[in-house]
């Protein structure tokens, strides 16, 4: 099911895009832990033009011409942009299914909203991993992976 709160994801989203600190990324990305390790599921979005029987899932390329899956995390996020057929399913095989596809780098949340916020394929892996354990070692390795993603 969607997250029942309100959207950790999108709420974390507008603050990192007000302030891009460091305190705000890790809120950010421990907002996506938290929809993990509740198996909270998020909104898909499909092609419309995929052959009968068949389901193809939108992809956003970058300016830099990179391609990410993409993910609405709740309805609310969803609203924000044009309508278009979805699939609602959990986070964690979500991302356990995009580590799997070529040539995709990983997930853009929220398309939709004035602020988008993309997880590379290294991070997915990371939260993944770090979802299944809990405890103040998660935020310090997390912490310590965003400063060296940051200012490498």
């Amino acid at each position: 099911m969607l997250h029942p709160s309100t959207d950790i994801i999108m709420n974390a989203q507008q603050f990192f895009a007000a302030d891009q600190s460091e305190a705000n990324l890790v809120k950010l990305l421990h907002a996506v832990s938290v929809m993990l390790q509740e198996g909270a599921e998020v909104l898909i979005p499909t092609a419309a033009d995929a052959p009968e029987g068949q389901l193809l899932l939108q992809t956003q390329t970058t300016d830099s011409g990179l391609e990410y899956m993409t993910a609405y995390s709740s309805k609310e996020a969803y609203e924000q942009g044009k309508p278009c057929n979805v699939i609602s399913r959990p986070l964690v095989n979500y991302f356990e299914a995009i580590l799997q596809m070529d040539g995709i780098a990983g997930i853009i949340f929220n398309p939709a909203s004035p602020a988008p916020f993309n997880i590379q394929n290294r991070m997915i892996k990371e939260l993944l991993a770090d979802a299944q354990t809990e405890g103040v070692a998660y935020f310090v390795h997390l912490l310590m992976y965003n400063i060296y993603c940051l200012y490498s």
